[in-house]
């Protein structure tokens, strides 16, 4: 028998997702950015009995989503299906035989794999009773006897009701204190916020870059494909005296041409580099894992260097050119603002592209106005388009 923290948990489960060939599990919520909640997603098939609850909507969507759209084993306990709170946190493990136990206080959420306090018991068919194991079993399969599949219209109702439950509660409680309830800004607002610094930053200026970047990037099958003029403007490095890169404003959302070591490596059409943008897809969800992978490589391109100056800022750029509705900039100029609007504390710094994910872009992608309609047309649909990244056009300040 051993006692685990949250991250050694994490690391345990991870490795016995791997190793056995059936999951069954029961926990109280789940996030859909740790790694845990990752390596069940790639050994999906494996899960016998997945139930995960919903109470207070502290389940992430996106979870729901994906038992909806791949169809996992797994099922959800909705408010009417339990008069009390569902609360377990039980994963069993089994192949041939030989079987893993892992049982405690961590949920299935980025704190519980990472860094809250967590205690978590792992016992195995090597020091345990079989008959704990069938207990535990019998348990989760109860569990799963009274829990629900997602359906399409049950997880638009979660989705919207999470909204007005987070917006409640961030009025009434107070979750950050002194600051502007932006996870609770409707479209509107967080649109009327943008164009009242139109011209101070110029939005126009900025739309068309992330137009134009846009166009370019989708017009190659590989970034390495683009000409020397093109991957330097995309990149934040230079702007070229003549051609169609002439009038753009390459500045906005962030230079990178300070940082000589990631100048060399578009200047010499670095294959890394092109690889680890070229992975980033251009329709549809970006997964953590796949934003993880990307800054792994991006950094790896940086290995030979004296000075590996490869965080976040740099790392940003060419994710936020490709996908400006997936990916916030993080800079000197915007994220002190960023820090005090999303309540993150402590800093982020450098290389810290995990809690980037989990602390930035999960708040922001779970925000009411970045899940608004689509508008009809003009600046407002072009906007809309771009939402993420023009989140450094509301919060960003002139660094002197």
């Amino acid at each position: 028998m051993e006692i685990h923290d949250s991250k050694s948990t994490r690391d345990l489960l991870v490795r016995l997702i791997q190793k056995h060939n059936v999951i069954s599990f029961a926990v109280a919520w789940a996030s859909a950015n740790n790694d845990v909640y990752g390596e069940l997603q790639r050994n999906f098939t494996k899960i016998r009995y997945g139930v995960i609850g919903t109470h207070f909507y502290q389940t992430d969507y996106r979870v729901l989503s994906w038992g909806l759209i791949r169809k996992p084993n797994i099922r959800f306990i909705f408010d009417k299906s339990t008069k009390s709170v569902f609360h377990p946190k039980v994963f069993v493990f089994e192949s041939r035989g030989k079987w893993d136990l892992v049982i405690g206080s961590a949920n299935l959420t980025t704190g519980g794999m990472d860094w809250n306090d967590e205690i978590m018991i792992h016992v195995s068919h090597v020091d345990g009773d079989d008959n704990l194991i069938r207990s535990m079993k019998r348990s989760i399969k109860n569990y799963w006897d009274k829990s629900e599949s997602i359906t399409r219209s049950k997880l638009e109702s979660y989705r919207k009701n999470s909204m007005k439950w987070r917006r409640k509660n961030y009025e009434s409680k107070d979750l950050i204190r002194g600051v502007p309830d932006f996870m609770t800004w409707g479209w509107g607002k967080y649109y009327r916020e943008i164009i009242r610094r139109r011209e101070e930053l110029d939005l126009d200026g900025s739309c068309d870059l992330l137009r134009l970047a846009g166009r370019e990037l989708q017009s190659v099958d590989s970034f390495r494909e683009l000409n020397l003029d093109s991957r330097l403007a995309i990149a934040g490095i230079s702007t070229p005296e003549v051609g169609k890169w002439s009038s753009m404003s390459i500045g906005s959302f962030g230079y990178t041409r300070g940082n000589g070591n990631f100048q060399s490596l578009i200047r010499t059409n670095n294959r890394t580099i092109s690889e680890a943008i070229d992975a980033i897809p251009f329709k549809g969800d970006v997964e953590r894992e796949s934003f993880l992978a990307y800054t792994e490589a991006f950094s790896r391109a940086f290995h030979r260097k004296t000075v590996q100056n490869d965080g976040l800022g740099t790392a940003l750029r060419l994710p936020i050119m490709k996908r400006p509705d997936i990916f916030v900039p993080w800079n000197s100029g915007n994220s002190p603002q960023l820090k005090q609007l999303l309540g993150i504390r402590p800093n982020i710094h450098g290389k810290q592209y995990a809690r980037y994910w989990d602390e930035v872009l999960s708040r922001v992608h779970g925000s009411e106005w970045y899940n608004s309609r689509k508008p009809s047309s003009g600046l407002e649909l072009k906007v809309w388009k771009y939402r993420a990244a023009m989140v450094d056009r509301l919060t960003y300040r002139s660094v002197r």
